[in-house]
């Protein structure tokens, strides 16, 4: 009987905590990972409507496409010695926001041309100070920001294919 007592006692200690907790994202991104996703209750406009909210209260440019979102660090410098652009895309389909990016580089000085410019697809790697870092920090606290209005986790993933 006492065993009976004390396994339903830690089933209900058990199942309250876990009721209790909040459920998170991971806290850091996994090695080389370059897509972030958003979960959200929202339905998609609805969404799409507070995403575009927090950038313009944020001041980051951004543009409505077909496809979603379009967003541009313009201005921004992310590296010492070399101004870099990201240029994000931002998607939300049944509840999932999914934001991807890309870093651009000028291949010549003084060149405002953005034909001119160099692709470096963003990432995340642990050790390594990069432009690939510097854009997927620089989507990465985006994301936090966004994850307050959106209700909610967000999570990292190593995704071929990010953006066209």
């Amino acid at each position: 009987m006492k065993h009976d007592l004390r396994t339903l006692t830690l089933f209900l200690v058990t199942l309250l905590l876990c009721t209790f907790t909040r459920a998170k994202g991971q806290s850091l991104p996994v090695s080389e990972a370059h897509t972030i996703f958003i979960t959200t209750n929202l339905a998609d406009n609805q969404a799409y409507i507070a995403i575009g909210k927090v950038l313009t209260e944020q001041s980051i440019l951004f543009s409505v496409t077909s496809d979603g979102i379009l967003i541009s660090s313009q201005g921004n410098t992310f590296t010492d010695n070399q101004d870099a652009i990201f240029v994000g895309q931002l998607t939300v389909t049944g509840g999932l926001v999914k934001l991807t990016g890309q870093m651009r580089t000028p291949s010549k000085a003084n060149s405002n041309d953005p034909s001119d410019s160099k692709v470096v697809p963003i990432g995340y790697q642990k050790s390594k100070t990069s432009v690939s870092k510097a854009g997927f920090i620089y989507m990465n606290e985006l994301a936090k920001k966004l994850k307050p209005v959106l209700h909610g986790v967000i999570r990292y993933k190593a995704q071929k294919g990010t953006m066209s």
